[in-house]
């Protein structure tokens, strides 16, 4: 560090010091809140007291190289950072090896609309390449970037993945095993989407590719998004190779918003086959929805989730919630055509479940519905008409759910 000479010692600064003595001056104040402003004082300044800083909330960031650059500059702070958001950034796998050497305390990491891109082609996944086990990973992403994700996720190896998946806008790049470092061992997985009313867009081929990704049984936990027949079947997949060890399992579906837009609208699980959780051997809690069609179906509303409890689910169910959602009047729950609960007091009996504690079903109305005078107390007192057997063991449970748009 080049400093100017003075001829007064009256004109000398602390910027004056040498580097080694302005540390230990930092050292002193490390534990203040006075080493932010001293980063704001002049160049020298800044140079010591950026190694002294604290990262105590999520580091947002825009222009990966720039940050990467900065890190490698002050290796101090690199250590420091355990959480870290990349918002509407490109990452290439080269920048994902350069995250892990520089970053080797991240435990959470944030991806919103980045863009993903795989190793070049002919590049080989290198095993004994250097990863971290993140705690969590959030991400929301096109499907057309899921290759280059596929890659973060074998590198970054999260323990809790929530991914958000958005319509992919174009192709789904092909996807090579061979990419991958190592099989990310997820614990719990969430995927969710938001493809609502748009026609002939699914996010299959995504979960399809993360089945053939994650590493085999591995999973306890999986609370899980459907939009089509297809994707059903790519959940099946990975629960076939994944599954032995899942303890939870929820569904939630894609269904058009607002209501208006499902009054039309078919369940596209509308066969239990589609989805076979057979491979769950110690699964303890499963959730269903089931959208009471405002139209008399071809088939009960309760088929699909009475056919997995009678033909698929293990006898080691402790919890059942059944979510019901746009129930039109509180009679609708005794009505045999339209939704037929009775199939669960059948199916669900002490003897096939053994274990059982709770079997929830959780209402949820019509708008018109919710602004009736005591159609809970109705709704109420119709569920248990509809689930005699299951109310006189004790474990049925009803609430209610906001009033559905």
């Amino acid at each position: 560090m080049v400093r100017k000479m003075h001829t007064r010692s009256s004109d000398l600064t602390i910027t004056d010091l040498p580097a080694e003595l302005l540390h230990m001056i930092m050292l002193q104040v490390r534990r203040s809140s006075r080493v932010k402003p001293c980063s704001l004082t002049c160049r020298i300044l800044r140079e010591v007291a950026l190694d002294y800083l604290s990262f105590n909330g999520h580091v947002i960031v825009d222009e990966v190289p720039h940050f990467l650059t900065f890190i490698r500059n002050h290796p101090r702070i690199g250590k420091a950072v355990t959480s870290l958001s990349l918002s509407h950034s490109t990452i290439q796998a080269k920048v994902v090896g350069d995250m892990i050497s520089l970053l080797p305390n991240l435990s959470r990491l944030s991806l919103d609309d980045a863009r993903t891109l795989p190793p070049t082609r002919g590049d080989a996944g290198d095993s004994n390449a250097a990863s971290l086990r993140l705690l969590r990973m959030d991400v929301e992403s096109s499907g057309s970037y899921i290759p280059g994700l596929m890659h973060m996720l074998s590198s970054f190896n999260p323990q809790h993945l929530h991914l958000t998946v958005n319509p992919p806008n174009s192709k789904v790049g092909s996807f090579d095993a061979r990419s991958l470092t190592k099989l990310p061992a997820v614990e719990s997985l969430n995927v969710h989407t938001r493809t609502g009313t748009r026609q002939n867009v699914s996010i299959a081929r995504v979960v399809d590719v993360l089945s053939k990704t994650l590493a085999p049984d591995t999973l306890q936990l999986m609370r899980v998004t459907y939009d089509s027949k297809d994707t059903l079947r790519a959940y099946g997949s990975i629960i076939k190779r994944c599954g032995s060890k899942i303890t939870s399992l929820t569904l939630y579906t894609d269904a058009p918003y607002p209501f208006k837009e499902r009054v039309g609208w078919v369940d596209p699980f509308d066969e239990w086959e589609l989805l076979n959780v057979h491979a769950c051997k110690e699964l303890q809690s499963l959730e269903i929805p089931i959208h009471v069609p405002q139209a008399k179906p071809d088939r009960a509303a309760s088929y699909v989730g009475a056919g997995i409890l009678a033909h698929h689910a293990p006898p080691s169910l402790r919890k059942v919630v059944i979510r019901l959602h746009d129930l039109p009047r509180p009679t609708t729950l005794g009505n045999r055509s339209t939704l037929k609960l009775q199939e669960f007091d059948k199916v669900v009996t002490q003897a096939r479940f053994p274990h059982l504690q709770e079997f929830e079903l959780a209402i949820g109305v019509t708008r018109d519905l919710f602004h009736k005078r005591g159609h809970w107390e109705k709704c109420v007192a119709a569920a248990r008409r509809a689930l005699p057997g299951l109310h006189a063991r004790g474990v049925l449970k009803l609430t209610s759910q906001s009033w559905t748009y």
